[in-house]
């Protein structure tokens, strides 16, 4: 039997809920939860990182500087290409990320349009409403498999009408299997969502929302930057399911030196109630990492290169126009060891967007850059194990 209840804290106060945050909400947005264990595995429930989400990180090269800021989740991994902001997404609510719209739904926190379908796209999910059963580890495979349910979906599933969207049921199912052996670390984790952009429509009153950086309108053929999902019944999004495989490995050598590489494939399919000219049937995106990283006595040095592929699809009349919509960053980082439960690290982040493409680089904040920008960050940290 065993417990966490984790929870944050914003350095210049405390402050409501944000977007994907968890400031002033104990134990609401972080990894909490129950389980019980024992020599058949482990049961439990709560809010805690999906299976896709920990198989991207787990093992990384980079963990004597890691934080959530060099991830690569914002725009590059996890199908984070919606907006600047990235793609990170905690918790289960649709409430707490998207505005109320035509649905009636209380607004928590002031979420833009963008914002809302973000949170439908991402798959670097830490989910709430969560049941897990994780295996012992035989032979060194090891297996998670969750289910997560949407409060949106019993509050929303019923009331159909002219601006709404058909009957959604947002669910998310997910499972990972590892292997370690040695310094190596082999893993593949899949996630499928089912209705997520369906609810988000339903409170966003049918708006689209931007993936690139050039305006668009619901009517034309092809698009890059607008996904259009409809305002009523008759040309509303009636359904979607989405489902994302990645893959990680990585070997540590015993003189100190990890080599990583990395790679997701995240496609997602609408459904629509008529087929009007624009509309997306669906989209798909690439994403890829390497990291390497040397330990040297308290010194650890580390470097990580990542590419975030332009989204490819096709709409009602035509395809995508993806050109010029891809990103890619270099993360260099360092890290030292003051004490086993102590250390001090820095980092220095290079974005370079294409000339449609957003991504941000920093989790949760940082610059939001237009079109084509190229953000730039440097970083320093204190880390104490409790």
């Amino acid at each position: 039997m065993g417990f966490q209840a984790e929870a944050s804290i914003a350095m210049g106060g405390v402050t409501a809920v944000s977007a994907g945050g968890s400031n002033g909400v104990f134990a609401g947005w972080r990894n909490s939860g129950v389980w019980l264990g024992g020599r058949w595995g482990e049961v439990g429930l709560g809010i805690w990182d999906n299976p896709f989400n920990m198989n991207q990180t787990t093992g990384a090269g980079h963990a004597a500087y890691a934080n959530a800021s060099t991830s690569m989740s914002a725009g590059m991994l996890g199908g984070g290409f919606t907006t600047a902001g990235g793609g990170t997404y905690s918790g289960q609510d649709f409430q707490q990320q998207c505005p109320g719209g035509a649905a009636g739904g209380q607004s928590f926190v002031n979420a833009s349009t963008s914002t809302c379908f973000a949170a439908a796209m991402s798959f670097h999910r830490r989910q709430s409403n969560q049941v897990w059963y994780q295996s012992p580890t035989f032979a060194g495979f090891r297996g998670r498999v969750v289910y997560g349910a949407t409060s949106g979906a019993t509050a929303n599933a019923t009331n159909d009408g002219a601006n709404f969207p058909g009957s959604a049921k947002a669910e998310l199912w997910g499972a990972s299997l590892s292997y370690t052996l040695g310094g190596l670390y082999a893993g593949i984790g899949w996630e499928n969502h089912q209705d997520y952009l369906t609810t988000a429509a339903r409170y966003t009153g049918g708006a689209g929302f931007i993936i690139g950086g050039t305006a668009a309108t619901a009517t034309q053929a092809s698009t890059l930057a607008q996904m259009p999902v409809g305002s009523s019944t008759t040309n509303g999004i009636s359904g979607d399911d989405a489902n994302g495989w990645n893959f990680n490995l990585r070997y540590t050598f015993g003189f100190g030196l990890s080599l990583g590489a990395y790679y997701e494939t995240i496609k997602w399919n609408m459904h629509y109630n008529s087929s009007v000219t624009g509309n997306v049937n669906d989209l798909k995106r690439d994403a890829w990492r390497l990291d390497a990283a040397y330990q040297l006595g308290a010194h650890t040095f580390g470097i990580q290169y990542g590419q975030g592929k332009a989204p490819s699809g096709t709409v009602v009349g035509g395809n995508f126009n993806n050109d010029n919509s891809s990103s890619d960053v270099w993360i260099f980082g360092y890290g030292y060891s003051l004490s086993k439960r102590s250390s001090v690290f820095a980092y220095y982040t290079m974005v370079n967007n294409d000339t449609n493409a957003r991504a941000n680089g920093i989790v949760f904040g940082g610059i939001g850059p237009n079109a084509g920008g190229d953000p730039k960050y440097l970083g320093v940290g204190l880390r104490h194990l409790f």
